[in-house]
């Protein structure tokens, strides 16, 4: 006999994955979670520990530490965009420009799929 749960709504999702201890993610990741899956067009099985090892969620800033390539984007984008030629490199402890969040957003994009972002979050399927 098998037990089925419909998860219509993010709080329904989030409320499974503290029944397994795993509540970790923000409330757009849940919501995000809700319209991938609603994109596919059928009916899923839930696996919470799947997507735990599925999803990646931090801070837009540290996605661009975690890749060389994104910060070298990065670093032309400031480079370009100085008045005099002088900028200040990336650094780890800086927030982002709004242009900064759309050339992660669209590198991250271009390599995967985003579940959610905002300035600051970004979760999207680990590559």
């Amino acid at each position: 006999m098998a037990f089925i749960t419909k998860i219509e709504t993010a709080q329904d999702l989030k409320n499974e994955f503290e029944a397994y201890n795993r509540d970790q993610y923000e409330m757009c990741t849940y919501e995000g979670l809700i319209e991938f899956t609603e994109s596919i067009g059928e009916d899923q099985e839930l696996d919470v520990i799947g997507w735990c090892c599925e999803l990646q969620e931090e801070h837009p800033r540290d996605t661009v530490s975690s890749y060389e390539e994104l910060e070298d984007l990065i670093n032309e984008d400031r480079e370009d965009t100085s008045e005099d030629g002088k900028y200040i490199p990336f650094e780890t402890n800086t927030d982002l420009s709004e242009e900064e969040d759309e050339i992660v957003e669209n590198y991250i994009s271009e390599r995967t799929c985003i579940i959610c972002f905002n300035s600051e979050t970004i979760a999207y399927l680990a590559f």
